[in-house]
């Protein structure tokens, strides 16, 4: 069995795994990502709202009151908006879990409200390994197992829609192990998914190699079984042939990197279980319905199975009494399913099915068969708009009642990707920034249908600056043309903001035991050998699957060809658009002439979020200190390093933090350019900020403290003048006295 495997990470983990739950509903259950970022909107506008509480196991996180934050226990890995009333809280880890109150009051000091909700923090499902094996019979075992991940759930589907009963022989879509019928092939696709991320791998299988024969052996004996098709030799001839199921496979790489993967080229066939009354069922056009009308007919003592006041079919046990579409049905009554082949509009309808015991009474069930024609091919077309956004279009030829579906590098759309339309739209509409593999999938009951194009941006830029005439502009411009500012303005202080992000990075393989980083959605290269042509034989290993494998400068496999590109002549494979599933170790074999290995060698590549934009907030406090805090959006393991016009800031310029740490506090006489950098090992972001000293407040001090001390100097001179006075009123008479006697 030839199998192609392709890994896919569907993650919020993506960028540091972002959630977002609406705490204004009493009782909300909230999930967060270990390690990532949850947004909480505990209310609409915290202006409306005279005073609030928002606690954890009786104690204090947030209060405030109107637009004014009180207290904020946890501002070294939190953010509060009040103007939408929600707080950001990153870096989450398991003790983040539980109830939370929030408490609000009125104007009188009075409760006016209570809510509470539920968080639960969970680990973030890791990779994904995917195994098949052929069994003894033709049939197909898969096993789906991730790394890591809180309550992990599993599903599956073959070429884009969910297993069905016709393809499945045991398991189910949300067990971990299946088994896949004889004649099963196609994109196999395992995904193991939690409440706040999703990983999923897929493997292009073929069948084993097995035929259904129906026929008479040499000595006469009938056989109806399925064998190896390279050793049958059991048969004279075929007495029937059953439906022959072929797909047509195709994927086509054109211009621009679009990608057709069309599914619908095999005679579709599709199973229903008719054993519940009422059951809905679909069939395609043209193609194959198995129907399952009891579960043994030699249970049965008699049965009709009816359309239209017509018996289709009828029998008493394992006996046919009747059989109008005999050339194009297979009644098995072994499993009581009844095969229709090339099926017609005219097989929509009502069937009935009535059972009949020894004593002739009867029970009756009915299902409803309808037709659809399969989806056809799609077209995806894409437009860049006036300010850099991207319309997509999407649309099928044929199909009845045809459904749309998008997704970005493996994952569904989301509002900060959209700009209008939505996942289930045929025309959707995307923001400036938005690049990667799009994917419009189509399908209906019976068949799914899917295009890919690789998209980039539209190469505009977002502009806040000044035109020559003084005009203030904000606003998204093409890149190349962009001439419209004098030089940027910002407010109430100079902030410049230089977002290097590192795409790119390189590894040196060569060593035993490298530690490589890579870019998430970035590229790597990764130096293997000096020369491929010095090597005889060689394969690099990751997960006990070889990813790339040749003999000297020619190439043998690689597995990731679609997104890799290896240079034999300086040994270096360059891989893109890197994702979660790309970190792990990684081994490379190499071998002399004979087949002896010489040497093995491993490296391990971490995939990081690189940081994205930098947030510096600064305020003065009350006796002229000033207090920073610099925090960043998204990026893996963040580390933090100020610098004041351009060099570190030390011990007579700070008054708490140091260097390494995203809040600090610098003395009163502090000023310049203060920078903040935020890193990690594949991306670096700094954003710097024009600061002054707290003057104004300084001299309010000063001020109020010149006032106390002159109060406090004319109330000693008033208290000596009037203890003076005192004295002599009191010496005065007694001088009188002494001058009478």
């Amino acid at each position: 069995m030839e199998t192609v495997v392709v890994m896919m990470v569907v993650l919020g983990l993506c960028h540091g795994v972002e959630t977002y739950c609406d705490g204004r509903q009493n009782g909300t259950q909230c999930y967060g990502a270990l390690g990532g970022t949850v947004d909480v909107q505990l209310m609409d506008r915290d202006s409306r709202i005279y005073r609030y509480w928002w606690k954890k196991d009786q104690r204090l996180i947030l209060g405030g009151r109107m637009d004014q934050i009180l207290s904020n226990h946890i501002e070294n890995r939190s953010v509060f908006t009040p103007s939408n009333g929600t707080i950001r809280i990153i870096n989450l880890s398991r003790n983040d879990s539980g109830e939370y109150q929030l408490e609000l009051y009125d104007s009188n000091g009075q409760k006016s409200e209570e809510r509470t909700l539920h968080l639960t923090v969970q680990a973030p499902v890791g990779s994904v390994l995917l195994l098949s094996e052929c069994l003894s019979e033709g049939q197909m075992r898969a096993s789906c197992s991730s790394e890591g991940g809180d309550s992990p759930q599993y599903s599956w589907t073959l070429d884009g829609h969910t297993l069905t009963h016709a393809e499945l022989l045991s398991g189910n879509n949300e067990t971990n192990n299946i088994t896949l019928k004889q004649h099963v092939s196609g994109r196999l696709l395992c995904s193991v998914r939690n409440q706040v991320s999703r990983v999923s791998r897929e493997e292009t299988i073929t069948d084993c190699g097995f035929i259904f024969i129906n026929c008479t052996s040499f000595n006469g004996t009938y056989i109806s079984q399925s064998v190896s098709a390279a050793n049958n030799t059991l048969c004279v001839e075929p007495t029937t042939h059953p439906t022959t199921v072929t797909e047509a496979h195709v994927s086509t790489v054109g211009n621009g990197g679009e990608r057709t993967q069309m599914h619908g080229a095999r005679t579709r066939e599709t199973y229903c279980d008719g054993r519940q009354d009422r059951a809905q069922c679909y069939g395609a056009l043209g193609g194959t319905v198995d129907v399952q009308l009891m579960d043994r007919a030699s249970d049965v003592h008699k049965y009709q199975w009816i359309k239209d006041q017509r018996v289709i079919l009828g029998g008493r046990r394992d006996r046919f009494l009747s059989n109008p579409l005999e050339d194009r049905f297979l009644f098995t009554p072994s499993n009581g399913t009844i095969r229709i082949n090339n099926l017609s509009r005219n097989d929509s309808g009502e069937y009935q099915i009535e059972l009949y015991d020894s004593e002739g009474k009867n029970k009756k069930r009915t299902l409803h068969l309808t037709i659809q024609a399969p989806v056809g091919s799609v077209l995806l077309l894409s437009e860049c708009l006036s300010e850099g956004q991207m319309r997509a279009s999407c649309s099928s030829e044929g199909g009845d009642s045809p459904q749309y579906s998008w997704t970005l590098d493996g994952h569904t759309l989301t509002h900060a990707e959209l700009l209008s339309g939505n996942n289930e739209t045929n025309n959707i509409t995307l923001k400036q920034h938005v690049s990667g593999r799009l994917l419009c999938s189509v399908r209906n009951q019976v068949n799914n249908v899917s295009k890919e194009e690789t998209i980039t941006d539209c190469g505009f830029i977002f502009i806040n600056c000044t035109s020559p005439n003084g005009t203030h502009m904000s606003r998204w411009v093409f890149a190349a043309n962009n001439n419209p500012c004098v030089e940027p303005t910002a407010h109430p202080t100079t902030v410049t903001e230089a977002h290097v992000s590192v795409v790119e990075t390189y590894c040196d393989g060569r060593q035993d035991r490298a530690q490589c980083y890579g870019a998430l959605g970035g590229t790597v290269d990764v130096q293997l050998m000096d020369r491929a042509s010095d090597v005889h034989k060689y394969q690099w290993i990751k997960d006990q699957r070889v990813i790339l494998g040749g003999r000297r400068d020619r190439f043998l496999s690689n597995h990731i060809e679609v997104r890799s590109l290896f240079t034999p002549s300086n040994g270096t494979i360059r891989i893109n658009n890197l994702s979660r599933n790309d970190s792990g170790e990684y081994q490379l074999e190499t071998y002399d002439s004979d087949g002896r290995r010489l040497d093995q060698r491993t490296l391990s590549l971490i995939v990081q979020a690189p940081v994205g934009s930098v947030l510096l907030l600064s305020e003065c406090l009350s006796e002229g200190q000033m207090r920073a805090s610099c925090s960043s959006e998204g990026g893996d393991s963040p580390q933090y390093s100020w610098t004041l016009d351009g060099h570190t800031l030390t011990h007579a310029e700070l008054l708490s933090g140091n260097n390494e740490s995203n809040n600090i506090t610098l003395k009163q006489h502090v000023s310049g350019r203060l920078l903040c950098s935020v890193r990690n090992q594949v991306s670096r972001v700094s954003k710097e900020e024009s600061i002054s000293p707290c003057k104004g407040l300084s001299l309010l001090i000063c001020g109020l403290e010149s006032a106390v001390a002159a109060v406090s100097l004319g109330v000693i001179c008033i208290y000596f003048y009037w203890k003076k006075r005192k004295y002599e009123q009191l010496s005065a008479p007694a001088t009188q006295t002494i001058e009478l006697i």
